[in-house]
């Protein structure tokens, strides 16, 4: 009997954790709601954390894994846990003055302060403005990783720990 003959992939979850410190990611990319031209992408990098893939994604024969690392959906699994944020990167496209781009990249890191509770980064993003549209989030955890199955609505209950692809 196979590995994955053991669950349903509709079921399960790939957990997905680095080996190595500072492998940890979360990518933003966003555009200007009214000056389409102008774009960032953030890269806020962790000393560690945890991403998801969904089974049924994984375990279809035409997913690939990259060598060099893996991209999860945040919004798959338990949460993706992100733990001692250290760097944040932000590339620009479009027409950015340098007085735009200190700007933003205050707000996103010291809340703006206009929102009594200073919400920075996603939670900015989400909860305290509305002049840019999410192109893309992804968690994105560089290799060597440990893959193991997990119950879909339970993360907890590992039914395979340190999955072999």
């Amino acid at each position: 009997m196979n590995k994955i003959s053991k669950f349903n992939p509709e079921e399960v979850v790939i957990k997905v954790k680095p080996k190595d410190k500072n492998s940890a990611k979360l990518l933003v990319k966003i555009f200007h709601k009214n000056e389409n031209d102008k774009r960032v992408e953030i890269i806020e990098t962790f000393r560690w954390g945890i991403g998801y893939i969904e089974g049924s994604v994984f375990f279809n024969k035409d997913y690939k894994l990259n060598k060099d690392h893996i991209v999860c959906n945040p919004d798959v699994g338990d949460g993706n846990d992100l733990d001692d944020l250290f760097s944040i990167d932000f590339n620009y496209e479009g027409h950015w003055n340098d007085e735009e781009k200190n700007e933003f990249e205050k707000i996103w890191q010291e809340g703006d302060p206009n929102d009594p509770d200073l919400k920075t980064s996603t939670a900015w993003l989400y909860e305290c403005q509305n002049e840019w549209e999410i192109s893309s989030i992804d968690i994105v955890i560089d290799t060597p990783v440990q893959l193991s199955v997990v119950e879909k609505f339970n993360n907890k209950k590992v039914i395979i720990d340190d999955y072999q692809v």
